[in-house]
Parts: C-alpha cells; sequence; structure tokens
C-alpha cells in the first residue's frame, strides 16, 4: 500500500518537475506533458485519501482503500452534468481526472485481490464447516 502511495507521488512530483521545466526554459507548452502533470496530480489525490484514512483516521490499509474506491466510483458515474457547457481545456482537464480514477480503480483492486494481501474479514464459523447433506 505504502508503495503504491509512494509511486503516485513520484510521479506527480516528476511530472509536476518537467512542467516547470519546460516553462523556465521558454518552451510553449505541448498537451501532453500538461496532460500528464494534471493526470498525476489528480491520481495523486486518490491515493493521498487512502493515507489520509489510515494515518489521519486510523482505519486498516485495505478498508481505507475501499472507502476512497467508493468515492471514485461516486466521482466517475455520480456527477451531474455542468450548467453550461465548458471550454476544450476544461474538458481536457476532466477527462485527465476520470482517467486518473480509472487507474485509481484498477490499481487499487488489483492490490486489493493479489494473494499477498491478507484475509481482512473474519470468517464466520458457518462458512468454515462444509454443509452436511439432510
Amino acid at each position: 500500500m505504502a508503495e503504491a502511495i509512494e509511486q503516485a507521488r513520484h510521479a506527480d512530483y516528476a511530472a509536476s518537475a518537467e512542467l516547470v521545466c519546460q516553462v523556465q526554459r521558454g518552451q510553449r507548452l505541448a498537451a501532453e506533458p500538461l496532460f500528464l502533470a494534471v493526470y498525476s496530480s489528480a491520481l495523486r489525490a486518490w491515493w493521498d485519501l487512502v493515507d489520509v484514512q489510515i494515518c489521519r483516521e486510523g482505519v486498516e490499509a485495505a478498508h481505507a482503500v475501499r472507502r476512497v474506491r467508493v468515492r471514485a466510483r461516486h466521482y466517475l458515474t455520480g456527477n451531474l452534468a455542468a450548467p453550461r457547457p465548458g471550454t476544450l481545456f476544461d474538458h481536457a482537464l476532466a477527462h485527465a481526472a476520470r482517467a486518473a480514477a480509472r487507474h485509481f480503480l484498477a490499481s487499487s483492486g488489483e492490490l486489493l485481490t493479489s494473494p499477498t494481501q491478507p484475509e481482512t474479514a473474519p470468517v464466520s464459523e458457518e462458512r468454515e464447516q462444509p454443509a452436511r447433506p439432510a
């Protein structure tokens, strides 16, 4: 879990640094580095929410990921349409944020289902014993 959070932070720092370097060199901002910076920042925000759940709220790591996954799903499916049309730039930013949320859902889902992830829910006695024929 900590590795995923650190990777997201590192990717955000790297993409932001690349964008700042382009601006400092006086280069024209291209769409790809700008998209990558926004995407990396949005992805980091999802993983930072997991970190907040764990560190500040004291929630178990797997449960924290599940909580943030619920929020990410709601973000992707529950947003209302904008009251007025946005610019092409607004659409690009929204696309990057949605792509980051989808990536978070995919990578956190893989993390939760990996064989190294310990079982977090207690197994009930009914499940432990095989069913007996009547």
